[in-house]
């Protein structure tokens, strides 16, 4: 979630030395709100001040250098700043996977495509960031229902409707899209394999459960996920090419 943003909108938008100082900045940025949200559980306790402090501030003078270069990202300022407020709040809060913290976190995540690309040495279209930001956060967004469905709410029937429901909607208007001529063929095929996957994982997760193996490990989820992962990225990059 952190970096495929980033790399969408660095192939979209065609590689850059500012992206690489943007990657550097953002993976700072990531180091110091992790430090944050460790600092946070521990009651403020100073074995974790100086990362977040020392990430931090090697942050904002790759922003400041940003800014400075390209002003025009100022006028992502506002956005970033809502966005990452709600979650310091729920960080705070000691509520960090609250749905609108998680929700948060992607949006801005994904706000990192059209930053990525207007730093690139041929930007691209309005609309094809627009679409391909859509594209990305709605699938970081369904991951979350899926997860609960693995791992904190794997019992919960609920849960499990409402994530195959989600992917099923998301089947249905990419479909819909290709059909109209909108996005192309792999991108409705990847929500497709996304559909059968908030399916069959669950499931097989309880098949173990219920054989005394015991539930999929988050290792088994996490690694799975990233060749999912990677056919969304594969499909939202090929359906601008």
């Amino acid at each position: 979630m952190t970096f495929v943003p980033l790399l969408v909108g660095i192939i979209l938008g065609g590689s850059s030395w500012w992206q690489a100082l943007l990657t550097f900045t953002w993976t700072a940025a990531f180091f110091s709100f992790h430090a944050f949200g460790l600092w946070a559980k521990a009651r403020m306790r100073k074995r974790f001040r100086a990362p977040t402090f020392t990430y931090g501030s090697i942050a904002a003078v790759g922003a400041l250098a940003l800014v400075i270069k390209h002003p025009f990202l100022l006028s992502w300022a506002l956005p970033f700043t809502l966005l990452f407020s709600v979650v310091v709040w729920q960080v705070i809060r000691r509520n960090e996977r609250s749905l609108s913290a998680r929700l948060s976190e992607i949006f801005a995540s994904s706000l990192m495509i059209p930053v990525a690309s207007s730093l690139g040495s041929h930007p691209t279209t309005t609309k094809t960031l627009v679409i391909a930001t859509i594209l990305i956060a709605a699938y970081f967004s369904g991951t979350v229902p899926y997860v609960k469905t693995l791992i904190r709410e794997r019992t919960s029937s609920k849960w499990l409707r409402a994530s195959i429901t989600y992917h099923f909607l998301g089947l249905i208007l990419t479909t819909v899209s290709f059909a109209l001529g909108y996005l192309h063929l792999l991108v409705a095929i990847s929500w497709l394999v996304l559909l059968l996957r908030a399916y069959l994982y669950p499931t097989w997760s309880k098949r173990r459960e219920k054989e005394g193996h015991g539930p999929l490990s988050p290792a088994i989820i996490g690694v799975s996920e990233f060749a999912f992962c990677a056919l969304v990225l594969i499909s939202v990059v090929t359906n601008f090419n």
